[in-house]
């Protein structure tokens, strides 16, 4: 189920809320609980089961702990690697070797499905609530746990939240103690909305037809233009850009609905002076996590150089099982290491300058998201630079106006706009701004039907 779906937004949340608010408040942990995983139920049953038996068994790891305790923080790993990096790590062995019978397509139905949605996320959730009260006594309900782990603002793309900042909220809310301010919860939704229906599904008509160009060329061998490839970037990079900040702040919004504050995810990312404050400023909760429980016990920067190419490669495979998040993973390390050792001539540059390089750094690795290695390679093999054959020549001088506007506004909004503080503090409760985002709302309603999928709901 989406967020930006008529489903979701005029059946699953108003019934959801209803129900929350209309039982008293020792119940309303169950609800949480229950229409989370109905919510999860959605995008199938089997892994519905599948994280229902995760939580199950991991909190049984939590309340009865023993010497194994650590060794079974392997089992939601274990999950993951299967069902996420098993093809990827092992069907050319298994194809070589002419294992049939370990081929997926001849193993149970349950363990065929390709990937549980939010894995990712949910794994690194429980991993690090395993780890963090490993020696603590406090009492931790199953309930609690559950909700915890499943609340669906956050659960299938992030933030990757910890226990410390769900579990007293949990607590107000079973106490009767919360305070929910609605139109800040509604502030937060409606502009992610926005950004979501207007913005990045916008970004993703125009790569649609460069991806359709850049095919057409690829199967009939013909050359690929520069500048539409450039343009392809610039669209792609916008795309993920407002599709995760979209995200992120309906995700937000819809837990102050139910008293729950979420941390903050996104934090205008693209403004980075340099690729390392990037990385603090984009999945702010997935960059903490590995530094937390990956970067510091490897040694942090004892052994810098070497952490941080496997930092990054673990996060490139993170996003997904495939050779491109790798590389993904390894320039994005390396550009750190390189920021890391020049950072004394760098941080010397205007800031503009520093902006523009490091939007330039992150913008030019995106496309591996979107193409597979082998239509990169043939692409950069075969540019050529014609201005008469151009997808922008083809379009009408109506559609030539949207799309040079529609850049205009990319740009505004990310640099020129402040929007992260602007939201969080300055957009307050008046008619005129009630007004606005109102009729935002209705204007998403109206082309919600286009909307596609976030992004992140693949990982």
């Amino acid at each position: 189920m989406l967020f930006n779906s008529l489903d979701f937004i005029f059946l699953f949340l108003p019934l959801t809320l209803l129900i929350f608010y209309y039982v008293s408040s020792k119940h309303r942990i169950k609800v949480i609980c229950f229409s989370s995983l109905l919510f999860y139920f959605y995008s199938g049953y089997i892994p519905g089961f599948s994280l229902i038996t995760t939580i199950i068994f991991c909190y049984l790891i939590f309340k009865y702990k023993n010497s194994l305790y650590y060794l079974s923080l392997s089992l939601p790993l274990i999950i993951l690697i299967f069902y996420k990096y098993y093809d990827f790590f092992f069907l050319n062995l298994i194809n070589l070797f002419e294992i049939n019978y370990l081929k997926k397509s001849n193993m149970p139905i349950f363990l065929q499905i390709i990937l549980p949605a939010g894995i990712s996320f949910y794994t690194f959730q429980i991993i690090s609530f395993l780890i963090d009260n490993k020696k603590k006594k406090e009492k931790i309900t199953f309930e609690d746990f559950c909700a915890y782990i499943t609340f669906f603002p956050q659960l299938i793309a992030g933030p990757i939240v910890r226990w410390h900042q769900i579990g007293f909220q949990l607590q107000k809310i079973r106490q009767n103690e919360i305070i929910v301010n609605l139109y800040d919860s509604l502030k937060f939704f409606v502009s992610g909305l926005f950004m979501k229906v207007f913005l990045a599904d916008t970004c993703q008509k125009f790569t649609y037809v460069y991806n359709e160009k850049f095919k057409f060329a690829i199967e009939n061998l013909l050359s690929v233009n520069l500048i539409d490839y450039l343009s392809y970037n610039f669209f792609i990079t916008f795309q993920i850009y407002f599709d995760f900040f979209g995200y992120s702040l309906m995700a937000i919004g819809l837990g102050k609905l139910f008293g729950i504050s979420l941390p903050q995810n996104f934090n205008e990312p693209y403004k980075s002076k340099n690729i390392k404050e990037f990385w603090r400023r984009w999945h702010i909760t997935l960059s903490n996590w590995i530094k937390d429980y990956l970067y510091i016990p490897l040694g942090g920067s004892k052994k810098y150089i070497r952490n941080i190419i496997i930092i990054f490669l673990v996060c490139g495979l993170w996003h997904g099982a495939s050779l491109n998040f790798l590389i993904w993973g390894l320039y994005h390390g390396l550009f750190v290491i390189m920021y890391s050792l020049t950072s004394s001539y760098w941080d010397k540059l205007k800031d503009y300058m520093q902006i523009f390089l490091t939007f330039l750094i992150v913008s030019l690795a995106w496309p591996l998201f979107d193409l597979s290695t082998s239509d990169l390679i043939y692409i950069f093999q075969n540019f050529q630079l014609d201005t008469n054959d151009l997808i922008f020549n083809e379009f009408r001088l109506a559609k030539k106006t949207v799309f040079i506007t529609f850049l205009l506004i990319l740009t505004i909004f990310t640099f020129y706009i402040n929007f992260s503080h602007n939201i969080y503090n300055n957009i307050k409760a008046t008619k005129i701004n009630a007004s606005i985002f109102a009729i935002a709302f209705l204007l998403c309603l109206i082309f919600i039907n286009w909307s596609q999928t976030f992004i992140y709901f693949r990982f």
